[in-house]
This record gives C-alpha cells, sequence and structure tokens, in this order.
C-alpha cells in the first residue's frame, strides 16, 4: 500500500495543527479543572469575607486600666488559595500559549522546507516494514516499533514512544486498504488511544 501526498505542505500544516490538538487535549482539561476550583475557593472566600477570624489577643491590667486588644483578620484561606491557584493557571497558560507559538512557528518551519523541496511525502506500508520518503528523509521501521495509534479527524497516527509519528490521510487510500492497514495495526497489537 501507498500513500502519496502530492501537496505534503498543506498536509503538514494540517497534521501539525491537529498534533497540537491531541498534545494540550490534557493540559487544557487540567487547567480548566483548577481555574473553576481556584474560582470556588476564591468566591467562597468573599462571601464569608465579613466573618473575622481572631488570628491573636493581648490582655493587660494595670490599677488605673484593663486593656485588651484583639487582632482580627479576614483574609481567609480559602480566598488566598483560590488566588493562587488562579494565578497559577493564568501563568500556566501563558506558558502553554507561549509553548503553541514557537511549535508553530517550527512547525511552519519544516512544512516550508517540504515546500521548497519537491513538495511531495511518500508511505509506503507492507507486512514487514513501514517506509517514510521525503526529500529530507528516508526512513524504514518494523511494525514492531509501533507502540499505538491515533484516529482524528481525516488522520490516523502511528506512534513510536510518543516521540515520533507517521501520520497516514485516510482521504488518500481506498476503503479496501484501510481496511488492511486497520488490520494490520491490529495484528501487530499496536493499541488504540481515545
Amino acid at each position: 500500500m501507498e500513500v502519496k501526498y502530492t501537496n505534503a505542505y498543506k498536509s503538514a500544516l494540517e497534521i501539525n495543527n491537529l498534533n497540537w490538538k491531541i498534545v494540550s487535549k490534557n493540559t487544557i482539561l487540567w487547567l480548566i479543572l483548577f481555574l473553576n476550583i481556584g474560582l470556588l475557593l476564591f468566591i467562597y472566600g468573599i462571601i464569608t469575607f465579613k466573618e473575622y477570624s481572631s488570628s491573636g489577643s493581648y490582655s493587660s491590667e494595670s490599677n488605673i486600666q484593663i486593656l485588651n486588644i484583639n487582632n482580627y483578620s479576614n483574609w481567609h484561606f480559602s480566598f488566598s488559595l483560590g488566588i493562587m491557584i488562579i494565578l497559577l493557571v493564568i501563568k500556566i497558560l501563558k506558558t502553554h500559549l507561549n509553548l503553541k507559538k514557537k511549535y508553530f512557528k517550527n512547525a511552519n518551519e519544516r512544512a516550508s522546507r517540504i515546500l521548497k523541496s519537491n513538495n511531495e511525502v511518500i508511505i509506503e506500508i507492507d507486512n514487514e516494514l513501514v517506509k517514510y520518503r521525503s526529500a529530507e528523509l528516508n526512513i524504514e521501521m518494523k511494525w514492531i516499533v509501533f507502540t499505538d495509534y491515533i484516529e482524528r479527524e481525516n488522520y490516523i497516527f502511528l506512534n513510536i514512544e510518543k516521540s515520533f509519528r507517521i501520520s497516514i490521510d485516510k482521504r488518500l487510500i481506498s476503503i479496501e486498504d484501510m481496511n488492511w492497514l486497520l488490520n494490520k495495526i491490529e495484528a501487530n497489537n499496536i493499541k488504540k488511544i481515545k
């Protein structure tokens, strides 16, 4: 089976966008969870803001008068913790957005290199090997190196230890080839990630 990307530049941009979505999905979900926790603690702190809590007292007696000094604080723990969590989420989100900017800058540079070369990538798949060929790179991989795969939109991503992916555009192969590929993936015990 052969998958031929004749407009590899466009496919590379599409694949990089999907890769970012796959990688950042969990980060965004965790940020939303912690932001909600921070907001709940912050709102609870505002609601109970008027309920002062005593943090200490001092008493002094002399012949003339008795002096009682009580120190009160209205900065509740939940209010402070809520603010800290919200600020931490903002910091992590800012870092995440900077990483996204850097990722897409590098991805666009890689896609531009493909465009400057012959703008073609060929992936050959048989019973023994998966071969990736472009103007810059020729790789042959045995099926055993693939640890898992992901199906997203129009692509199947064959992963090698979370560090490298072979992307197969389902629109470029026939239904029979697609079924053969999925059977080959299953036969090699490559697990599906949802």
